[in-house]
């Protein structure tokens, strides 16, 4: 029992070098440089299976590069058969005289492999002839379980990079194509608006306008997440009241829901001003008036409160919506991402953008939330000075 719980120790303490970020080309000379300490090799490989061929991806010695594998060697042999394999002295005299040159006198392979899948081989090389014996195969067949692991791990982290550039790629230029249509678009809905103003088919014009708005949302948006990432997101500094931002916000808010109520108290007395840009908060105070409506009833009011805290200034605003889980609170900023009892509505890019502007402002955000019972989120700015 002692010589088992050693041996997972030993073999645990070389796998937890695995669990640092590392690229692909540092894991696999991590496995070998672990492998080797593990049974006292002198030299190590590993070989990946890519399609058809085989492919060397680290040696530890520049010499092994040199040496080829055969399409019929113990390479393939230990990868068709899932088994490790040991050459000794006088097999390898006579069947690899290439590694008996470079003063190597034993090798072993042994298949990285878990759970029945297999992706190339892990090929050990030392001077000692006696080196590896079914001690060092057990170590290391479990060891390659663990590499075969580190590697899959690592292969599926650059895929998901690879494919979320190619989406912001996709994105980005999507975004920007779809901009000049989409103005075509809004001046043809305004011409069809003034010839159907009397009549009942016009309200046809006022559904296709509205999804055209939220389609334009849309596409603000994916233009903004592009500049934000390429830090190019413009911001015009100008000193003014946050009052009239407010105010601004929720004539804006009433032209695209009518239907909303929403009740505003200023319990700031006195004007005062703070640094920023004005469209950017207004976008700010917009979304978060839209967000309280989309995930209310119809009918449900929207609290509106401007004060003072300190050196503070707060914009809070309040629903008796849906709420959010606590669960999706911490989350709700990130990119792309929308809550558990999220709507089908966006793309999950509002909150994003929104904190990083407020971020730029130098003010933060806070969530309170109670499912079924409604949202306070309130946006703390720093006052003017």
């Amino acid at each position: 029992m002692k010589e088992n719980k050693d041996l997972i120790d030993r073999i645990s303490g070389s796998c937890l070098t695995f669990l640092v970020p590392m690229s692909q080309d540092k894991i696999y000379k991590s496995i070998v440089d672990e492998a080797r300490k593990l049974v006292n090799a002198d030299a190590g490989s590993v070989y990946i299976k890519d399609k058809r061929e085989w492919k060397k991806v680290y040696a530890s010695h520049t010499s092994l590069y040199k040496i080829t594998t055969r399409p019929t060697g113990t390479v393939q042999k230990v990868f068709e058969s899932r088994k490790p394999f040991i050459h000794t002295d006088s097999l390898i005299t006579k069947s690899h005289p290439e590694y008996y040159q470079l003063g190597f006198k034993s090798f072993i392979i042994v298949p990285i492999s878990y759970g029945g899948e297999i992706m190339g081989v892990l090929c050990l090389q030392s001077k000692n002839p006696n080196n590896f014996t079914s001690e060092e195969t057990r170590i290391l067949t479990f060891f390659c379980s663990m590499a075969y692991l580190s590697i899959r791990k690592t292969q599926l982290y650059s895929e998901a990079m690879e494919a979320l550039k190619t989406r912001d790629l996709f994105i980005a230029m999507a975004s920007h194509e779809l901009k000049t249509p989409l103005t075509s678009i809004h001046l043809y809905i305004d011409l069809l608006r003034k010839k159907f103003a009397n009549s009942p088919d016009n309200r046809y014009v006022e559904a296709l306008s509205t999804e055209v708005f939220r389609l334009t949302t849309f596409v603000k948006d994916l233009l903004q997440i592009d500049l934000i990432k390429k830090g190019k997101l413009p911001y015009r500094w100008k000193e003014f009241s946050l009052e009239s931002v407010i105010e601004q916000a929720i004539t804006s808010f009433k032209q695209t829901h009518p239907w909303s109520t929403v009740y505003y108290k200023n319990l700031i007395k006195e004007n005062v001003a703070v640094k920023g840009d004005f469209n950017k908060l207004l976008q700010v105070v917009i979304n978060l008036l839209h967000n309280a409506a989309k995930y209310s009833e119809r009918t449900a009011p929207i609290m509106l409160m401007l004060q003072q805290k300190g050196n503070s200034i707060c914009v809070s605003i309040e629903d008796r919506g849906r709420g959010i889980p606590k669960g999706d609170i911490s989350r709700i900023f990130e990119q792309y991402y929308k809550a558990t009892n999220s709507v089908n509505e966006g793309m999950g890019l509002g909150l994003y953008i929104i904190k990083n502007i407020i971020q730029q402002h130098n003010g933060n955000i806070e969530v309170k939330s109670v499912v079924n019972r409604g949202t306070k989120i309130t946006v703390v700015l720093p006052k003017l000075a």
